[in-house]
């Protein structure tokens, strides 16, 4: 017998170098797969108005920069077989800011201090079997590139990454925001070894136990996350998966796809 994945599990993101919780936390179930956020109108995507605090007007119109990003992107194909579309959507420097770390204002103010133009969320997931339940596997995936105004920004932002996950302060804070906000116990935060990919990475493994319905015994997940930086662009894969991490030659081919796309749109 077959079951969607509650809305439970959580991961924790690297968006343009700062920790961001992304947590599905609650009991409902997740957006049906297939159905993306609201495209903006053929009028708004035509429009050069930028939104959201970026200090000067970028090259690119939000249209043109929401195709280089899809571009920069994974697609279904490059992922393990079973996965679905469950959501994607544009993050404006002002959306982010409400997840940052240190506040919405200081998130703004470092997303104009690096140039940060727009981001790009794509989330997948996977129907859940009892016998997967019992024996592991990858249940959800994430991709997530964002564009800045030049490499010295994204380079910032991903060095604002490494401080924080360097930082056991700064991992402690954010462990224990991310337990109040999710259903996970026994958090542990910690670097992964993973090769060098693009122009710089980072990676890192969030563990701990989720109870569900079907199991009263605490079921273990891990979150993997890799972010790398290509030219200009930030880009990040997040796999999250039961009773034990993710294969790590799977995580690494879609990394790797990840920037090739990004490397290919980029030049």
């Amino acid at each position: 017998m077959k079951f969607a994945w509650p809305c439970l599990l959580a991961a924790a993101a690297v968006v343009s170098g700062c920790l961001l919780l992304v947590a599905c936390g609650g009991e409902g179930e997740p957006t049906p797969s297939g159905s993306p956020a609201a495209s903006p109108s053929a009028t708004e995507e035509a429009s050069p108005t930028w939104p959201a605090a970026s200090p000067t007007l970028p090259a690119e119109t939000r249209a043109e920069l929401e195709a280089l990003l899809r571009s920069m992107s994974l697609n279904l194909e490059d992922l393990p077989s079973g996965f679905t579309l469950q959501e994607e959507k544009f993050t404006t420097n002002e959306e982010a800011a409400r997840d940052y770390l240190d506040g919405e204002e200081q998130g703004l103010a470092d997303y104009t201090r690096w140039g940060r133009l727009l981001g790009y969320e794509a989330t997948y997931s996977t129907e859940v079997s009892l016998a997967t339940l019992a024996t592991g596997g990858t249940i959800y995936i994430a991709v997530r590139p964002t564009l800045f105004e030049d490499s010295k920004g994204a380079s910032e932002a991903m060095e604002k990454a490494k401080e924080r996950l360097s930082d056991p302060e700064e991992k402690a804070r954010f462990v224990e925001d991310f337990r109040k906000d999710s259903n996970w116990e026994d958090v542990e935060l910690a670097p992964m070894s993973f090769a060098q990919v693009g122009d710089d990475s980072t990676a890192f493994q969030l563990t701990g136990k989720v109870s569900t319905s079907e199991s009263a015994v605490g079921v273990t997940a891990v979150a993997q996350v890799v972010a790398i930086r290509r030219g200009r662009g930030n880009g990040m894969v997040i796999v999250s998966a039961i009773q034990g991490p993710s294969p790590i030659q799977e995580l690494e081919a879609m990394v790797r796809k990840l920037d090739q796309r990004m490397k290919e749109a980029l030049e």
